[in-house]
């Protein structure tokens, strides 16, 4: 029961930073270290829990994004890198992975839609956490 109630509590917060991030282009750290914290603690109730693959899955997508952004100049923002770390610790590898996915074709496809409609061109951003959001949700829902 515990572990459903922070499970909600990091999608509210996610939620919250999604609607942050589409009026702001910002996710606070402060956001961040709350989830960390639930994270810790959903980890001292549950004795089941793979520590190796919430590391894997923290790394796997947050260190490709820390490196592309040194070597292309605002290709992430660092607040969308350090919230597929924390994901990746709250769902593990796979469904990190999973997340990476969905959240790049659906911030992708709605990027051309907008080019498509003439609201937004090539060179303008989005705020990323959103389909960040939507893709933790649908992996952390999903079976694989």
């Amino acid at each position: 029961m515990l572990e459903i109630l922070i499970d909600i509590l990091i999608f509210i917060i996610l939620f919250m930073i999604s609607l942050i991030d589409i009026k702001t282009f910002i996710i606070h750290d402060k956001s961040i270290v709350l989830l960390l914290f639930l994270i810790i603690l959903k980890l001292l109730f549950r004795k089941d829990i793979d520590i190796r693959d919430m590391i894997f899955g923290s790394l796997i997508v947050s260190l490709p994004m820390f490196i592309l952004t040194k070597l292309i100049k605002k290709s992430f923002g660092a607040g969308d890198i350090k919230l597929f770390f924390i994901t990746g610790l709250f769902l593990g590898f796979r469904k990190n992975l999973l997340t990476f996915m969905i959240s790049v074709i659906s911030a992708s496809i709605f990027s051309c839609i907008l080019i498509i409609l003439g609201l937004k061109n090539k060179n303008d951003t989005i705020p990323f956490a959103p389909f960040i959001v939507l893709g933790t949700l649908l992996a952390k829902i999903s079976n694989r």
